[in-house]
């Protein structure tokens, strides 16, 4: 009886071995294969529609598309970018800073958002971080070869972009001087 216990336990252990062998890796404690590696990421969404609304001036619109966009895919950068733009062209600046920054948190080097956001700044009550953030712009292009065109620039170049930010940092001499220094008596 003893020997039959036993052959049944063995016979049971290698039946549990067996289809702890055939269970997929995570179901054996084994931590699951990143996302990147089992599936194709999501097909980048088209930003067309939202800009297509937004260059008929058709504002209100384009932010509730931009809006519905960021819902569905709210680590898209550029669906971001386009809310902030969008928004300060319809005068609204606290949720136009806040998207560019969002923007930004989300893809660092993006240079068209550091570049609205400098403009935003500029002519707000922030001007030194609007001048701080034309200047990760211009930094971002001087890695960049010079006629190359810039995401969601309508085709500007780095050097394009690098000669507007010093056009409109010449325009407003007193809010591109460096942080401390004095005006000239």
């Amino acid at each position: 009886m003893l020997e039959t216990k036993r052959t049944s336990h063995l016979i049971a252990l290698v039946g549990a071995l067996a289809l702890l062998a055939s269970a997929p890796a995570h179901a054996q404690g084994a931590p699951p294969a990143p996302a990147s590696v089992t599936e194709e990421p999501p097909p980048a969404r088209s930003v067309a529609p939202i800009r297509a609304l937004a260059d008929a001036g058709r504002l209100k619109e384009a932010a509730q598309a931009c809006a519905e966009a960021i819902e569905a895919d709210p680590l898209d950068a550029r669906l971001h970018f386009y809310d902030g733009v969008i928004a300060q062209a319809a005068g609204r600046r606290t949720h136009a800073e806040a998207a560019l920054r969002r923007a930004l948190y989300l893809e660092g080097s993006m240079v068209m958002a550091h570049y609205h956001l400098g403009l935003l700044l500029l002519d707000g009550a922030t001007p030194e971080a609007g001048r701080r953030a034309m200047a990760q712009a211009v930094k971002l292009c001087e890695g960049l070869p010079g006629s190359a065109v810039l995401p969601e620039s309508d085709g500007l170049t780095p050097r394009d972009l690098i000669e507007r930010v010093a056009m409109r940092l010449r325009a407003r001499p007193a809010e591109a001087r460096p942080a401390g220094a004095r005006p000239r008596a």
